[in-house]
């Protein structure tokens, strides 16, 4: 299995592109455009996408395809990839790590999570009493 995690996902840059990386942290949404699958990771540092090609023809990209479409809400995940910069139009500015995407070479699963009775990664009204019951 080789290093655990060498970046924190919060901490990856333009100056990171070109490196092979390994990122440990939690699905933090997935959705899907035809072809491409993006999923955004998160760790205690940030959030960062994760860009799955279906077409892609390298040697496990029908294992990788797979992986990624299993992937479920809060799944805690160890991502092994190389760092891209995203295309001019595809920054984005609102992340910290907008300037660049992973383009993984290993996806494995660490820990699945249920469906969530309400999101947790973003403000949304929730009753007291739900939120105290989990």
């Amino acid at each position: 299995m080789g290093t655990f995690r060498t970046h924190l996902i919060g901490e990856l840059r333009s100056a990171h592109a070109g490196e092979t990386v390994c990122l440990c942290g939690w699905v933090h949404t997935t959705r899907e455009h035809g072809d491409l699958l993006f999923v955004l990771v998160r760790d205690r540092s940030g959030v960062a996408q994760v860009r799955v090609q279906r077409s892609d023809t390298t040697e496990h990209a029908t294992e990788l395809w797979t992986t990624a479409n299993r992937l479920g809400l809060e799944f805690c995940v160890r991502i092994v990839g190389q760092v891209s910069l995203r295309p001019q139009e595809a920054i984005n500015t609102e992340m910290e790590t907008g300037e660049v995407e992973i383009l993984p070479s290993e996806i494995t699963i660490l820990n699945q999570s249920e469906p969530l009775p309400f999101p947790i990664h973003r403000e949304s009204e929730v009753s007291e009493t739900l939120a105290l019951k989990y």
